[in-house]
């Protein structure tokens, strides 16, 4: 039996080799609101890639709500063309103990 993170399921069957943490998806979120801020000043190329799907990306002010949206509206990463953002999104769990990880950071 694997611990929640090792081995995620992918769409094609193969799986995720690594390891994910609350903490790693809490700084993939962060990661990603910063890109997508710099992309609308003009400071990233048109085709910088997400961890978590660019919708959810567009409508977040906050890495919670980032994981949030991902939590509530999980079928959307689950069926990305991403093997990250699958991952990201397979683990309920693991979204849940992340959020509770961006809830509890300062601000």
């Amino acid at each position: 039996m694997s611990a929640p993170g090792i081995g995620f399921a992918t769409r094609a069957g193969a799986s995720w080799p690594h390891q994910l943490k609350a903490a790693s998806i809490l700084a993939a979120a962060a990661a990603d609101l910063k890109a997508w801020r710099a992309k609308r000043e003009g400071e990233l190329c048109a085709g910088e890639r997400y961890c978590f799907a660019r919708e959810h990306v567009g409508l977040a002010d906050s890495a919670a709500e980032l994981i949030d949206f991902a939590i509530a509206d999980r079928s959307r990463g689950m069926t990305s063309s991403k093997r990250i953002t699958r991952a990201i999104y397979a683990e309920e769990a693991l979204l849940r103990a992340a959020l509770g990880l961006a809830r509890k950071a300062p601000a």
